[in-house]
């Protein structure tokens, strides 16, 4: 067990390997396998070595290793025509960015169901839409007013190399809310449910051709989906299924997406599947 199966981090806080059938364990014990734990120095003639001096026989070497983390896809940010550095942007209530305007973007949990983020961040999303719309408000866009040495932390707190390694190229998170990741649900539903939208660290902005709000939104133009047509990928299953159902209900023209043939073919007028009334 010493030292090979002994991390030094906690369960989870990196990648877990399983091995469901335990065919590994059972090639160690026959002396099939072996596992040597460190760092490599560098390579050698007949194989590595490591930095303890452990010098490992190889024929063939796999670099299996290096993931490399990137921010919301590596799109270029620019605000007013000047370029927006990821690692200096601050997080808003995990789904926005401080200073810049009408952009959300979704993460979910680190020590828990990524979804139960992502359903929360989607939902605050289109409560926030429904409140511009309401008071023909253009821009929303966090302001971070103050930010101490203290409040500047990492946004995932893990040990994982490929995130230690990704620090400086993710946005940051602050010490109180609502610049703060806390990672946990329960803690996140209220806020995020019932929390207000004009919290003092969100600011509003219409531009100069936009309406005046009137009478409850009455020269506020609402969105219909009925006739709208809509692309939904991963339909065949979890929240994309969910999404085609409640769309198709509002009339929307559906064009689904999804890898799972075999899934997807519970759809009216899949290919291969007659359409019929629904």
């Amino acid at each position: 067990m010493d030292p090979h199966f002994v991390p030094r981090y906690g369960p989870w806080d990196q990648r877990l390997c399983i091995v469901p059938d335990g065919d590994f364990f059972t090639a160690m014990r026959a002396g099939q396998a072996s596992v040597a734990t460190g760092t490599i120095e560098t390579f050698i003639e007949k194989g590595i070595r490591l930095t303890d001096g452990t010098e490992l026989d190889a024929d063939i070497v796999v670099t299996a290793t290096g993931l490399t983390m990137v921010a919301y896809g590596e799109i270029a940010i620019n605000v007013d025509g000047q370029a927006i550095e990821s690692g200096k942007l601050h997080v808003y209530k995990g789904m926005m960015f401080g200073d810049v305007p009408n952009m959300a973007w979704c993460v979910g949990y680190t020590n828990a169901s990524w979804t139960l983020r992502a359903d929360l961040t989607s939902r605050y999303v289109c409560r926030l839409l429904n409140y511009l719309a309401r008071h023909s408000i253009d821009v929303a866009t966090p302001h971070l007013n103050q930010a101490p040495a203290d409040s500047d932390e990492p946004l995932m707190n893990l040990t994982s190399g490929y995130v230690q390694r990704a620090a400086a190229l993710l946005p940051r998170q602050g010490a109180r809310r609502p610049w703060r990741m806390r990672n946990n649900y329960l803690t996140d539903l209220p806020i995020m449910r019932l929390g207000r939208i004009d919290d003092g660290s969100m600011l509003f902005a219409r531009r100069r051709s936009s309406p005046r709000p009137g009478r409850r939104g009455s020269d506020v133009e609402r969105f219909t989906f009925a006739g709208r047509t809509c692309v939904i990928t991963g339909a065949a299953s979890g929240i994309g299924a969910a999404l085609t159902l409640n769309l198709a209900r509002r009339a929307t023209v559906l064009v689904l997406v999804d890898k799972d043939a075999d899934g997807s073919s519970r759809w009216p007028g899949w290919p291969g599947r007659p359409a019929r009334p629904r």
